[in-house]
């Protein structure tokens, strides 16, 4: 799970279908993709991500993959 990436999101008020429009994917391929616990973020789509949403922020600290919880 993306924790960073999640509590981002929270603190922004930025939701799961702002993600599926910018990736033009369901909402709910969007919830397997942060929520499941092998991670399947492609990389252009990380970048997508973070350029559109979190400028400031690095990649790398967003997508800190924990598999725990």
């Amino acid at each position: 799970m993306y924790n960073n990436l999640l509590q981002e999101m929270k603190k922004q008020n930025i939701k799961l279908v702002d993600i599926s429009k910018l990736l033009g994917v369901h909402r709910n391929t969007v919830r397997r993709k942060l929520f499941d616990n092998n991670g399947k973020i492609k990389i252009p789509e990380a970048q997508m991500i973070q350029k559109e949403f979190f400028p400031n922020l690095k990649i790398d600290y967003l997508f800190k993959f924990d598999k725990g919880r």
